[in-house]
């Protein structure tokens, strides 16, 4: 067990720590350990802003479009293989963020730094199947309000 696990099981670590932590594991995969800079982690009042050194390997014609190419795919399959990169931990990222309050599928993307269709994708649509989300509005999917929130657990 990771000293990050243990204090996530000892619920010493708050939210926004454990969503700092997840984006922490992230820069690891995608840095240039080419460059001596150091990677910056910048907290504000309302988003976290990292800044890699380097450049992105996505040509800017495909920015914006899901999925990364890491800069270090030896060290993102050493994360994914210890599960610290896995879709399945996004996902209950997306479960714990939904606890708080009410979430739209765009909020979730600046969140997770995503394309709003990735999230719908790989993390809502499956939580809507597993029923641990549903929809604000079910009756109109497609309504530019919806938002997700947690399943309530009946006793």
């Amino acid at each position: 067990m990771t000293a990050q696990e243990l204090l996530e099981r000892l619920n010493l670590l708050d939210e926004n720590e454990r969503i700092e932590a997840k984006r922490a594991d992230e820069t690891l995969m995608h840095r240039s350990y080419r460059s001596h800079a150091s990677v910056q982690i910048i907290r504000y009042s309302n988003r976290l802003e990292i800044r890699n050194p380097g450049f992105s390997l996505k040509s800017p014609d495909h920015l914006g479009e899901p999925g990364s190419l890491p800069r270090n795919p030896k060290l993102a399959a050493a994360l994914y293989d210890t599960r610290f990169a896995e879709i399945e931990e996004v996902r209950e990222l997306v479960v714990a963020l939904c606890q708080h309050r009410d979430c739209h599928a765009e909020e979730l993307a600046l969140l997770l730094a995503r394309n709003v269709e990735t999230v719908r994708q790989n993390y809502l649509r499956p939580l809507l199947r597993a029923g641990r989300i549903c929809m604000t509005r079910p009756d109109v999917p497609n309504d530019p309000e919806q938002a997700y929130r947690v399943v309530e657990e009946r006793p």
